[in-house]
C-alpha cells in the first residue's frame, strides 16, 4: 500500500529513498479541493497492498468511490504506474515520472518541511502529486481534480 510513513530508509549515494514516504497501513487521510474546502471531501484508507477511497465526512458512512492496488516493496506504485522510484533525486524522470521538486511543501493542513513533487503521466493520478516525509499523500490529482490534505489519522483501523 502506498502511504507515506517511514523511518530513515537506505540511502543511495545521495538520493531519497521512497521508503520515507510510504504511511503506515490503516492511516487515513481526509483530501480537499482547494478552494472548495467546505465540500464533502475525498476520505483514502490505506491497508495492506491497497487504497481506499470514498467521498463523505466520516469513513464508516461515506460512500465508497474506488479502491487501488499499491505496492510499495521497492519502488512506489499505484494500479501498476510508477509514482515514486525507489530512490531519486530531483529532476528524475523514470517511467512516466518526474520528480520536480524535493522540499517544503504547503498545503490546507500545514506546512510540510520534506516533501516531494512529482508529474504523472499515466493513469488516473495523472497530474501533479505530492508526498510528506513520515505523513504518505499530501497532495494528489485524481482523474483531473486537484486534492490536498486537509487531514490525516495513522492507524485508525
Amino acid at each position: 500500500m502506498l502511504l507515506l510513513l517511514g523511518c530513515g530508509g537506505e540511502t543511495t549515494a545521495g538520493l531519497l529513498p521512497a521508503f520515507d514516504y510510504v504511511a503506515a497501513d490503516g492511516t487515513e487521510f481526509e483530501m480537499v479541493r482547494p478552494g472548495e474546502e467546505l465540500q464533502p471531501p475525498l476520505l483514502i484508507r490505506t491497508s495492506p497492498g491497497a487504497w481506499e477511497l470514498r467521498n463523505g465526512d466520516r469513513f464508516d458512512t461515506a460512500t465508497q468511490v474506488g479502491s487501488w492496488t499499491v505496492n510499495d516493496e521497492t519502488d512506489i506504485r499505484i494500479e501498476d504506474v510508477l509514482v515514486l522510484p525507489e530512490h531519486f533525486k530531483r529532476g528524475d524522470a523514470v517511467e512516466d515520472t518526474v520528480v520536480l521538486e524535493i522540499g517544503e511543501r504547503e498545503t490546507w493542513y500545514g506546512v510540510f518541511p520534506q516533501t516531494v513533487t512529482v508529474e504523472i503521466s499515466s493513469g488516473a493520478l495523472t497530474g501533479e502529486a505530492a508526498f510528506a516525509a513520515n505523513v504518505g499523500p499530501i497532495f494528489l490529482t485524481i482523474d483531473g481534480t486537484a486534492w490536498e490534505l486537509a487531514t490525516y489519522r495513522p492507524d485508525s483501523e
